[in-house]
């Protein structure tokens, strides 16, 4: 059985002027056709938002489970929270991670993301950077066995590692929008860099679905602010972003096959 874990931030964004409320209307839209999805959670970070009553309710009428709690760790300290609560019911073998800014773009979602799921694998990600020095989910959303983490919770450690010092000063519950967006943003991308190392201590794979498939995913910082297609061009695209994007600039990024073809020959960690 299969849990879909949403992490809502109703605050201010850096890279659009979206309604929040669209965010949730939309994937509450794209549950109704899912396939293979047994359970839903979504989980709120930071309090007292516009518009997060409404979207709660929203959640609520629908049939869905919901969370409120501190905004610590980001998307990634909202899936763990989450994660922690469901797996005491011990009835689910998988969660699907998603951030409320990116939305799939095919009802048969899990079915893609379950095919790169062998043995070993713990978690299957949009996109696997290999890079040798510093290996990590470059596009988060995806697929976590939860036999990869009962251990973990077991012996009453953290599922990810979370470590970032600007997280809870930069953040908090209010977001603090009023502070400097690239130092917000390094904040996220630290736990990004870091939330799967239990895992991979334990001995699990990571995967992604760049082989058959694709990921469209929006840079809002660099040179090439824009829509980024990370995985084969040839494929099903599975995940796109949650707002309107397509007047943004398409890019086929470069860097990907580069860094592709380097895994190929490097030694995973």
């Amino acid at each position: 059985m299969i849990n879909y874990i949403v992490a809502c931030w109703m605050g201010e964004r850096r890279q659009n002027s979206t309604d929040p409320l669209t965010y949730i209307k939309n994937h509450l839209h794209w549950l109704k056709t899912a396939k293979n999805i047994d359970n839903v959670i979504f989980v709120f970070n930071g309090k007292n938002h516009p518009q997060q009553e409404k979207a709660i309710d929203l959640v609520y009428r629908a049939g869905h489970k919901y969370f409120i709690r501190p905004n610590n760790g980001f998307s990634y300290g909202a899936w763990e929270y989450a994660l922690k609560e469901v797996i005491k019911e011990d009835k689910y073998n998988y969660s699907f991670l998603i951030e409320d800014d990116y939305i799939p773009s095919t009802p048969y979602l899990i079915k893609y993301f379950l095919d790169n799921i062998k043995p070993n694998v713990g978690f299957v990600s949009s996109f696997y950077d290999y890079d040798k020095s510093n290996p990590h989910a470059g596009i988060s959303n995806g697929l976590i066995c939860h036999k990869s983490i009962r251990k973990l919770i077991r012996r009453r450690q953290n599922i990810f590692e979370l470590y970032s010092p600007l997280d809870n000063y930069f953040w908090g519950d209010e977001g603090k929008a009023s502070k400097d967006n690239k130092t917000m943003y390094g904040g996220a991308v630290s736990c990004q860099k870091t939330f799967l190392q239990p895992m991979v201590k334990e001995g699990y794979d990571i995967e992604d679905i760049t082989i058959d498939n694709y990921t469209k995913f929006y840079s809002a910082v660099g040179s090439q602010v824009g829509i980024h297609l990370y995985g084969n061009k040839e494929g099903i695209c599975l995940l796109q972003p949650n707002f309107e994007h397509f007047n943004a600039t398409q890019y086929y990024d470069v860097n990907y096959k580069i860094k592709r073809s380097k895994s190929l020959k490097t030694k995973r960690i």
